[in-house]
């Protein structure tokens, strides 16, 4: 598969990322992959599922949308926004949003 190719089959599966989907991961992840944000720095598969598992118990209606993507020889960034609702006391709170960027190696 070409890097663009498994750059885009990544874009898809987080697009469509959801709490069943979790354990797709390691199609897409390197047993001992590295995944840093501002609150986790864990290596492994099964660290980084359970991240995104936590995600989805926290918060409702997550989803990922790429806007852009970089690729270049040694890598790939890619451009997203994370779309989601706090839980609150009656239903789902405001809509929520936080723009990333992912460095893929």
């Amino acid at each position: 598969m070409s890097k663009t190719a498994a750059v885009e089959a990544l874009i898809s599966f987080y697009e469509g990322l959801s709490a069943e989907s979790l354990a797709r991961f390691p199609e897409f992840y390197a047993d001992d992959a590295f995944f840093k944000d501002p609150f986790n720095q864990v290596r492994g598969v099964a660290p980084i599922q359970r991240i995104f598992a936590h995600l989805f118990r926290q918060v409702g209606e997550a989803r990922f949308v790429v806007s852009e993507r970089l690729l270049a020889d040694n890598g790939a960034m890619l451009v997203w926004e994370m779309h989601f609702r706090l839980p609150a006391r009656r239903g789902q709170g405001p809509p929520q949003l936080i723009r990333g960027v992912s460095h893929l190696k």
